[in-house]
């Protein structure tokens, strides 16, 4: 799933706050973002400059 999607599938269920865990894992910025407060799922990105590159 893209960010995009996810952000709007979580919008559409009342969704607006997220919790976002940052680490440096071999030299690579990383995130994951959940729902704040909620289950659902969870996304995992590499970040390179301004682009966010899926984890899977």
């Amino acid at each position: 799933m893209d960010f995009e999607t996810y952000l709007k599938e979580n919008f559409s269920e009342g969704t607006i706050d997220y919790a976002i865990r940052a680490n440096v894992k071999d030299r690579k910025a990383i995130f994951y973002i959940y729902p704040y407060g909620k289950d659902g799922k969870t996304l995992d990105f590499e970040v390179k400059g301004n682009e966010l590159i899926p984890i899977k």
